[in-house]
């Protein structure tokens, strides 16, 4: 038969069920017969496995807070939770219809890259735009730069690309999650929009000083 690896002993068929293991394992973490590094990590497990329960029991009881969180943290596979597109998704798509709305300006992203979804990046950018108009700051940054550029064959608007890269980088937006990659770029995108319309109007006035209206020719 087999072998123990560890006493090299005949192991028979019966299994110690696993609860039963991490119950011992808890009760000797707490009364300090297992401690340093050891101890450390299964407190450190422990904690993450109850906050990862309790999260899935807040966005299974309608907190649309909850299931974006359990969106970003399966899509990045943070805190204890597996690293899976779909799922991420399919959380974001939940916590939007709860009316989450930086969910649903990730929903729209996950569109535009086909991450846990099938692409459409017309669907996407509709959806993004929808987050940018109720507030959320990463949205409207996104949307203002692809307007900067005329991304995705939007037509080229610098006059809305201002709006949107302003109103993302006030601090007024309710709904604030972008991170500091995304502003630096807008920041610099903005500086750049604002000085060639300073120029086009100071172009402008020299081009029509001197000039006299219609109708004030006497």
């Amino acid at each position: 038969g087999n072998t123990s690896p560890l006493t090299k002993n005949a192991m028979g068929v019966k299994l110690i069920p696993a609860v039963q293991i991490r119950n011992h394992i808890e009760t000797c973490v707490r009364n300090g017969v297992i401690t340093g590094d050891l101890a450390n990590n299964w407190k450190g497990k422990e904690k993450e496995t109850s906050e990862a329960d309790a999260l899935m029991k807040k966005a299974l009881g309608g907190d649309h807070d909850a299931m974006f969180l359990l969106g970003l943290f399966h899509f990045d596979g943070l805190n204890g939770f597996g690293k899976d597109q779909k799922i991420a998704f399919d959380w974001y798509e939940r916590a939007s219809n709860a009316g989450n709305v930086k969910a649903l300006a990730l929903s729209g992203f996950s569109y535009m890259n086909g991450s846990g979804v099938k692409e459409n990046v017309t669907y996407g950018i509709v959806l993004v735009t929808m987050a940018a108009e109720r507030g959320s700051d990463l949205a409207c940054l996104s949307l203002g730069l692809w307007l900067a550029g005329g991304d995705f064959d939007l037509v080229e608007d610098h006059s809305k690309a201002i709006h949107f890269l302003s109103l993302g980088l006030s601090g007024l937006c309710p709904h604030r999650h972008a991170r500091k990659e995304p502003k630096e770029e807008a920041h610099l995108m903005l500086t750049e929009l604002t000085i060639t319309k300073l120029e086009n109007v100071s172009s402008n006035a020299k081009n029509t000083k001197g000039h006299v209206a219609p109708g004030e020719i006497g």
